[in-house]
């Protein structure tokens, strides 16, 4: 993945670098922001929620859509795969 996907342009707004300070692991190097969209959730009860998916060298975040506020951090070596979808399923 390149920069050129931070389709939200998140890689300078003050609120996504906090929460990448704050929650994410810095040492030796700072998280670099790879990859961010807005996707809509399916929650347990079928209620679709908007949320901002943001993905760096190190982590997949599930943040907030209006606040930026982490919901969630997954670190990429958990990670098995991921899939997208354009239709609800």
């Amino acid at each position: 993945m390149s920069a050129d996907q931070d389709y939200l342009r998140l890689g300078s707004n003050p609120k996504v670098i906090k929460v990448l300070e704050s929650k994410g692991h810095n040492f030796p190097h700072k998280e670099v922001l790879l990859f961010s969209y807005v996707v809509t959730k399916i929650n347990r009860k079928g209620k679709e929620q908007p949320r901002v998916l943001v993905i760096t060298d190190k982590a997949i975040y599930n943040l907030l859509k209006d606040s930026y506020s982490c919901k969630r951090r997954i670190a990429i070596q958990s990670v098995g795969s991921l899939t997208a979808s354009l239709a609800s399923e």
